[in-house]
């Protein structure tokens, strides 16, 4: 895990954000398609796709979203 971490790069402090979503994230979470039922991934799958974020996951269903996945 530590190898897999150390090919994330670090995040730029002064962007980062620690905003577990907002009506936008769920706004696009309503409107994505229905690869996947569980409300929770698709959040996370629509703030990814909004702020351009890598999604880590084991779960082949994210690869269905536009949306960048490292497995």
């Amino acid at each position: 895990l530590n190898e897999m971490l150390s090919l994330i790069p670090e995040p730029d402090c002064g962007e980062c954000s620690r905003d577990l979503g907002n009506a936008d994230h769920a706004h696009a979470a309503d409107n994505l398609p229905m690869h996947h039922c569980d409300p929770f991934d698709k959040m996370i799958i629509a703030q990814a796709r909004r702020e351009k974020l890598c999604i880590i996951t084991g779960d082949n269903i994210f690869s269905r979203y536009d949306v960048s996945v490292f497995a």
